[in-house]
């Protein structure tokens, strides 16, 4: 099996490899626990865009039907709402 991989990688061309024949020549193993790697790193990055996402939208009421920004929320955190206010009022003009 090795000696015709080996005889693979000498007869294609020089052209970049995609990550799953990078990992096959690795072998099995290997491949599977990269794979299982990467689809965990995308899980991760699609949660942390979705919670982003959801605390932006939670903060500025916005429309779910025509996805525009509404008035902004009340918010408990006295630090934040002066944020906003000096954004409003610092920097708009």
């Amino acid at each position: 099996e090795s000696a015709a991989v080996l005889q693979e990688a000498e007869t294609t061309s020089r052209r970049r490899q995609t990550f799953a024949e990078f990992t096959t020549l690795l072998g099995e193993e290997v491949k599977e626990a990269a794979e299982e790697s990467m689809t965990e790193a995308k899980q991760a990055a699609e949660r942390t865009l979705r919670q982003a996402k959801s605390l932006i939208e939670d903060h500025f009421h916005i429309d779910e039907a025509f996805r525009m920004l509404g008035p902004l929320a009340q918010d408990s955190n006295l630090a934040r709402d002066m944020h906003d206010w000096f954004n409003l009022v610092a920097l708009l003009p």
